[in-house]
Protein backbone atom coordinates (compact mmCIF):
# COMPACT_ATOMS: atom_id res chain seq x y z
CA UNK A 1 0.00 0.00 0.00
CA UNK A 2 1.12 3.51 -1.00
CA UNK A 3 1.73 6.27 1.55
CA UNK A 4 -1.31 8.23 0.56
CA UNK A 5 -3.33 4.97 0.46
CA UNK A 6 -2.46 4.22 3.56
CA UNK A 7 -2.87 8.30 4.85
CA UNK A 8 -6.40 7.50 3.22
CA UNK A 9 -7.36 4.60 5.03
CA UNK A 10 -6.26 5.38 8.42
CA UNK A 11 -8.14 8.93 8.11
CA UNK A 12 -11.53 6.72 7.11
CA UNK A 13 -11.08 4.67 9.96
CA UNK A 14 -10.49 8.14 12.72
CA UNK A 15 -14.05 9.44 10.56
CA UNK A 16 -16.04 6.67 11.14
CA UNK A 17 -14.31 5.58 14.95
CA UNK A 18 -17.82 7.01 16.64
CA UNK A 19 -18.67 3.49 15.88
CA UNK A 20 -16.59 1.98 18.35
CA UNK A 21 -18.07 4.63 21.20
CA UNK A 22 -21.81 3.46 20.14
CA UNK A 23 -20.82 -0.51 19.71
CA UNK A 24 -19.63 -0.23 23.44
CA UNK A 25 -22.80 2.00 24.65
CA UNK A 26 -25.02 -0.64 23.06
CA UNK A 27 -23.16 -3.87 24.49
CA UNK A 28 -23.77 -1.69 27.75
CA UNK A 29 -27.43 -0.58 27.63
CA UNK A 30 -28.18 -4.77 26.07
CA UNK A 31 -26.44 -5.64 29.53
CA UNK A 32 -24.28 -8.13 27.67
CA UNK A 33 -21.64 -7.55 29.69
CA UNK A 34 -23.33 -8.27 32.70
CA UNK A 35 -24.73 -11.49 31.29
CA UNK A 36 -21.55 -12.42 29.99
CA UNK A 37 -19.49 -11.92 33.24
CA UNK A 38 -22.02 -14.59 35.36
CA UNK A 39 -19.90 -17.94 34.06
CA UNK A 40 -19.66 -20.24 31.12
CA UNK A 41 -19.44 -18.78 27.68
CA UNK A 42 -22.50 -18.60 26.25
CA UNK A 43 -24.25 -19.34 23.04
CA UNK A 44 -25.77 -16.61 20.63
CA UNK A 45 -29.94 -17.38 20.84
CA UNK A 46 -29.51 -18.04 24.24
CA UNK A 47 -27.49 -14.58 24.63
CA UNK A 48 -30.02 -12.85 22.11
CA UNK A 49 -33.38 -14.42 24.54
CA UNK A 50 -31.50 -13.19 27.93
CA UNK A 51 -30.73 -9.40 26.64
CA UNK A 52 -33.74 -9.11 24.41
CA UNK A 53 -32.09 -8.75 21.06
CA UNK A 54 -32.94 -9.77 17.43
CA UNK A 55 -30.57 -12.77 17.47
CA UNK A 56 -28.68 -11.36 13.90
CA UNK A 57 -28.77 -7.59 14.74
CA UNK A 58 -26.92 -9.25 17.69
CA UNK A 59 -24.32 -11.31 16.08
CA UNK A 60 -23.30 -8.39 13.95
CA UNK A 61 -22.77 -6.40 16.92
CA UNK A 62 -21.07 -9.22 18.94
CA UNK A 63 -18.93 -9.23 15.60
CA UNK A 64 -17.77 -5.46 16.46
CA UNK A 65 -16.86 -5.72 19.80
CA UNK A 66 -15.10 -8.61 18.84
CA UNK A 67 -12.92 -6.33 16.64
CA UNK A 68 -12.55 -3.87 19.20
CA UNK A 69 -11.04 -6.89 21.99
CA UNK A 70 -14.03 -6.97 24.46
CA UNK A 71 -15.55 -10.73 23.90
CA UNK A 72 -13.94 -13.66 22.10
CA UNK A 73 -15.85 -16.26 20.98
CA UNK A 74 -15.27 -20.30 20.84
CA UNK A 75 -17.42 -23.22 19.94
CA UNK A 76 -18.69 -23.17 23.32
CA UNK A 77 -20.05 -19.59 22.88
CA UNK A 78 -19.53 -15.98 23.73
CA UNK A 79 -17.41 -14.45 26.59
CA UNK A 80 -15.86 -11.56 28.12
CA UNK A 81 -12.14 -10.45 27.35
CA UNK A 82 -10.29 -9.11 30.52
CA UNK A 83 -11.35 -5.28 28.78
CA UNK A 84 -14.27 -6.62 28.43
CA UNK A 85 -14.99 -7.40 31.91
CA UNK A 86 -14.19 -3.70 32.55
CA UNK A 87 -18.10 -3.14 31.66
CA UNK A 88 -19.66 -5.34 33.88
CA UNK A 89 -21.79 -3.14 35.84
CA UNK A 90 -21.02 -5.08 38.93
CA UNK A 91 -17.04 -5.39 38.95
CA UNK A 92 -17.59 -2.16 41.86
CA UNK A 93 -14.17 0.66 41.39
CA UNK A 94 -13.12 -1.63 38.33
CA UNK A 95 -16.29 -0.73 36.46
CA UNK A 96 -16.23 1.79 33.02
CA UNK A 97 -20.13 0.74 32.58
CA UNK A 98 -21.39 3.89 34.23
CA UNK A 99 -18.74 6.09 32.18
CA UNK A 100 -19.93 4.51 29.05
CA UNK A 101 -23.45 5.85 29.67
CA UNK A 102 -22.59 9.16 30.95
CA UNK A 103 -19.99 9.54 27.44
CA UNK A 104 -21.74 8.13 24.90
CA UNK A 105 -25.71 8.94 26.33
CA UNK A 106 -27.61 11.52 24.52
CA UNK A 107 -26.57 15.07 26.14
CA UNK A 108 -23.08 14.12 25.85
CA UNK A 109 -23.26 13.00 22.32
CA UNK A 110 -25.16 15.99 21.20
CA UNK A 111 -23.04 18.49 23.38
CA UNK A 112 -19.90 17.29 20.75
CA UNK A 113 -22.08 17.43 18.06
CA UNK A 114 -21.32 20.94 19.04
CA UNK A 115 -17.67 21.30 18.76
CA UNK A 116 -17.33 23.66 16.18
CA UNK A 117 -19.74 26.26 17.13
CA UNK A 118 -17.61 26.22 20.61
CA UNK A 119 -14.49 26.84 18.38
CA UNK A 120 -16.33 29.60 16.62
CA UNK A 121 -17.84 31.39 19.43
CA UNK A 122 -15.58 30.56 22.50
CA UNK A 123 -19.13 29.11 24.09
CA UNK A 124 -19.30 26.07 25.34
CA UNK A 125 -22.51 23.77 24.49
CA UNK A 126 -23.72 23.34 27.89
CA UNK A 127 -24.04 27.28 28.39
CA UNK A 128 -27.22 26.41 25.70
CA UNK A 129 -29.01 24.12 27.80
CA UNK A 130 -28.36 25.33 30.96
CA UNK A 131 -26.90 29.06 30.87
CA UNK A 132 -25.54 29.28 35.15
CA UNK A 133 -22.89 26.43 35.25
CA UNK A 134 -23.61 23.84 33.26
CA UNK A 135 -24.51 21.22 36.42
CA UNK A 136 -28.12 21.97 36.45
CA UNK A 137 -29.17 19.38 33.98
CA UNK A 138 -28.34 17.03 37.28
CA UNK A 139 -30.78 19.18 39.17
CA UNK A 140 -33.48 18.83 36.98
CA UNK A 141 -32.95 14.83 37.12
CA UNK A 142 -32.41 12.17 39.36
CA UNK A 143 -31.49 9.79 36.50
CA UNK A 144 -28.36 12.05 35.00
CA UNK A 145 -27.37 13.16 38.03
CA UNK A 146 -27.14 9.77 39.57
CA UNK A 147 -25.17 8.28 36.22
CA UNK A 148 -23.10 11.61 35.89
CA UNK A 149 -21.47 10.53 39.68
CA UNK A 150 -21.32 7.28 39.35
CA UNK A 151 -19.47 8.05 36.41
CA UNK A 152 -17.40 9.81 37.99
CA UNK A 153 -16.54 8.01 41.01
CA UNK A 154 -15.44 5.08 38.36
CA UNK A 155 -12.67 7.45 37.24
CA UNK A 156 -11.71 8.95 40.91
CA UNK A 157 -11.61 5.10 41.74
CA UNK A 158 -8.44 4.18 40.12
CA UNK A 159 -6.71 7.84 41.43
CA UNK A 160 -7.62 6.75 45.16
CA UNK A 161 -4.45 4.64 46.02
CA UNK A 162 -2.05 7.19 44.92
CA UNK A 163 -3.38 9.91 46.54
CA UNK A 164 -3.80 8.13 49.75
CA UNK A 165 0.17 7.55 48.85
CA UNK A 166 0.80 10.51 48.67
CA UNK A 167 -1.05 11.72 51.68
CA UNK A 168 0.79 9.21 53.96
CA UNK A 169 2.81 11.06 55.87
CA UNK A 170 0.48 13.96 56.41
CA UNK A 171 -1.06 14.16 60.23
CA UNK A 172 -5.15 14.47 59.60
CA UNK A 173 -7.95 14.60 61.80
CA UNK A 174 -10.16 15.92 59.02
CA UNK A 175 -10.52 15.82 55.29
CA UNK A 176 -12.86 17.76 53.13
CA UNK A 177 -13.89 16.86 49.83
CA UNK A 178 -14.71 19.55 47.38
CA UNK A 179 -17.12 18.80 44.80
CA UNK A 180 -16.48 15.11 45.55
CA UNK A 181 -19.76 13.74 43.86
CA UNK A 182 -20.98 10.63 45.47
CA UNK A 183 -17.84 10.45 47.61
CA UNK A 184 -15.91 7.55 46.26
CA UNK A 185 -12.38 9.42 47.11
CA UNK A 186 -13.01 10.83 50.37
CA UNK A 187 -14.45 6.93 50.98
CA UNK A 188 -11.14 5.41 50.32
CA UNK A 189 -9.29 7.86 51.89
CA UNK A 190 -11.25 7.42 55.24
CA UNK A 191 -10.97 3.29 54.73
CA UNK A 192 -7.25 4.10 54.49
CA UNK A 193 -7.47 6.33 57.40
CA UNK A 194 -9.48 5.10 60.74
CA UNK A 195 -8.60 8.01 63.01
CA UNK A 196 -10.03 10.54 60.58
CA UNK A 197 -13.02 12.19 59.94
CA UNK A 198 -14.29 13.74 56.79
CA UNK A 199 -16.43 16.58 55.13
CA UNK A 200 -18.17 16.02 51.64
CA UNK A 201 -19.00 19.24 49.97
CA UNK A 202 -21.57 19.42 46.98
CA UNK A 203 -25.03 20.53 45.34
CA UNK A 204 -27.84 19.12 46.14
CA UNK A 205 -28.55 16.82 43.25
CA UNK A 206 -25.44 14.52 44.70
CA UNK A 207 -25.85 14.20 48.15
CA UNK A 208 -28.23 10.96 48.30
CA UNK A 209 -26.14 9.17 45.86
CA UNK A 210 -23.64 10.40 48.47
CA UNK A 211 -24.66 9.24 51.57
CA UNK A 212 -25.83 5.84 50.07
CA UNK A 213 -22.04 5.46 48.85
CA UNK A 214 -20.88 6.23 52.12
CA UNK A 215 -22.95 4.09 54.06
CA UNK A 216 -21.76 0.93 51.68
CA UNK A 217 -18.74 1.38 52.37
CA UNK A 218 -18.82 2.16 56.23
CA UNK A 219 -17.66 5.33 56.92
CA UNK A 220 -20.92 7.58 56.84
CA UNK A 221 -20.36 7.71 61.01
CA UNK A 222 -17.59 9.53 60.34
CA UNK A 223 -18.53 11.99 57.50
CA UNK A 224 -20.48 14.99 56.95
CA UNK A 225 -22.44 14.96 53.93
CA UNK A 226 -22.94 18.71 53.64
CA UNK A 227 -24.43 21.09 50.32
CA UNK A 228 -22.78 24.31 49.68
CA UNK A 229 -21.37 26.69 47.21
CA UNK A 230 -17.36 26.48 46.74
CA UNK A 231 -17.37 29.70 44.86
CA UNK A 232 -19.56 31.05 47.66
CA UNK A 233 -17.29 29.29 51.24
CA UNK A 234 -15.16 26.57 51.46
CA UNK A 235 -15.19 24.98 54.79
CA UNK A 236 -12.24 25.81 57.36
CA UNK A 237 -10.82 24.04 59.85
CA UNK A 238 -9.84 20.90 58.11
CA UNK A 239 -6.20 19.27 57.37
CA UNK A 240 -6.82 18.16 54.00
CA UNK A 241 -8.28 19.96 51.62
CA UNK A 242 -9.10 17.40 48.02
CA UNK A 243 -9.97 18.86 44.75
CA UNK A 244 -10.36 16.24 42.23
CA UNK A 245 -11.44 16.92 38.70
CA UNK A 246 -12.55 20.43 39.45
CA UNK A 247 -10.22 23.11 38.44
CA UNK A 248 -10.56 21.99 34.93
CA UNK A 249 -14.23 22.55 34.81
CA UNK A 250 -13.69 26.23 35.01
CA UNK A 251 -11.99 29.20 33.38
CA UNK A 252 -9.06 30.76 34.75
CA UNK A 253 -11.19 33.42 36.41
CA UNK A 254 -13.15 31.14 38.27
CA UNK A 255 -10.72 28.21 38.99
CA UNK A 256 -8.90 31.44 40.75
CA UNK A 257 -11.90 32.15 42.28
CA UNK A 258 -11.95 28.44 43.83
CA UNK A 259 -8.43 28.51 44.98
CA UNK A 260 -8.71 31.65 46.80
CA UNK A 261 -11.46 30.06 48.58
CA UNK A 262 -9.77 27.43 49.82
CA UNK A 263 -6.68 29.43 50.39
CA UNK A 264 -9.11 31.50 53.08
CA UNK A 265 -10.26 28.36 54.66
CA UNK A 266 -6.88 26.59 54.95
CA UNK A 267 -5.07 26.43 58.41
CA UNK A 268 -1.12 27.28 58.08
CA UNK A 269 -0.41 23.69 58.12
CA UNK A 270 -2.91 22.92 56.10
CA UNK A 271 -2.46 21.35 52.66
CA UNK A 272 -4.63 20.79 49.54
CA UNK A 273 -4.34 17.98 47.60
CA UNK A 274 -5.05 19.19 43.37
CA UNK A 275 -5.57 16.22 41.04
CA UNK A 276 -5.69 17.62 37.82
CA UNK A 277 -4.48 16.02 34.21
CA UNK A 278 -1.78 18.03 33.24
CA UNK A 279 -1.00 18.60 28.92
CA UNK A 280 2.90 18.16 27.69
CA UNK A 281 2.53 20.69 25.65
CA UNK A 282 5.48 19.28 23.24
CA UNK A 283 4.07 15.74 23.30
CA UNK A 284 0.47 16.03 24.51
CA UNK A 285 -1.56 12.45 24.88
CA UNK A 286 -4.73 12.20 23.19
CA UNK A 287 -6.70 11.06 26.07
CA UNK A 288 -5.19 14.64 27.30
CA UNK A 289 -6.59 16.32 24.37
CA UNK A 290 -9.74 14.44 24.62
CA UNK A 291 -10.18 15.16 27.47
CA UNK A 292 -9.37 19.55 27.50
CA UNK A 293 -11.71 18.99 24.17
CA UNK A 294 -14.84 17.85 26.05
CA UNK A 295 -14.20 20.51 28.57
CA UNK A 296 -14.22 23.20 25.89
CA UNK A 297 -17.35 21.98 24.44
CA UNK A 298 -19.13 20.77 27.14
CA UNK A 299 -18.30 23.43 30.51
CA UNK A 300 -16.00 26.00 28.94
CA UNK A 301 -13.23 24.77 31.24
CA UNK A 302 -10.01 23.48 30.32
CA UNK A 303 -6.95 21.17 31.05
CA UNK A 304 -3.48 22.96 31.95
CA UNK A 305 -0.38 22.08 31.50
CA UNK A 306 1.75 21.62 34.81
CA UNK A 307 2.98 25.30 34.09
CA UNK A 308 0.28 26.83 34.02
CA UNK A 309 -0.97 24.75 37.41
CA UNK A 310 1.98 26.63 39.27
CA UNK A 311 0.91 29.95 38.27
CA UNK A 312 -2.66 29.55 39.11
CA UNK A 313 -1.68 28.49 42.47
CA UNK A 314 1.30 31.16 43.06
CA UNK A 315 -2.16 33.99 42.22
CA UNK A 316 -3.90 32.66 44.90
CA UNK A 317 -1.43 32.23 47.63
CA UNK A 318 -0.67 28.59 47.43
CA UNK A 319 2.12 26.46 46.64
CA UNK A 320 2.94 23.02 45.16
CA UNK A 321 5.19 21.58 47.55
CA UNK A 322 5.21 17.98 46.08
CA UNK A 323 4.16 16.86 42.74
CA UNK A 324 3.60 13.34 42.37
CA UNK A 325 2.43 11.01 38.97
CA UNK A 326 -1.15 8.96 39.15
CA UNK A 327 -1.55 7.45 36.10
CA UNK A 328 -3.18 9.58 33.93
CA UNK A 329 -3.56 12.69 36.82
CA UNK A 330 -1.19 14.44 38.41
CA UNK A 331 -1.33 15.12 42.24
CA UNK A 332 -0.57 18.46 42.98
CA UNK A 333 0.34 18.76 47.38
CA UNK A 334 -0.31 22.28 48.20
CA UNK A 335 0.34 24.32 51.15
CA UNK A 336 -0.43 27.89 51.85
CA UNK A 337 2.23 31.02 51.14
CA UNK A 338 4.57 31.19 48.34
Amino acid sequence: MTTAAADRSRLLALIGSSWRTQAIYAMVLLGIADRLCQGDPVGLQELATEVGADQGALRRLLRGLRVLGLIRESDAGFALTPMGQLLNSGDGGESLADWVRWWAGDLQWRTWGALTEAVREGRPMRERFAPASGYEVHAASAGAAHVFHSAMAQLSAAVGPAVIACLRGAAACKVIDIGGGRGELLGQVLLARPETTGVLLEQNHALPTAREHLTQVGVIARCTVAQGDFFREVPAGADIYLLKSILHNWADAQAERLLRECRRAMKADARLAVIERAIDDDSPHEADVRADLNMLVGLGGLERTVNELHALFERCGLRACSVFDAGEYRIFLCRTGM
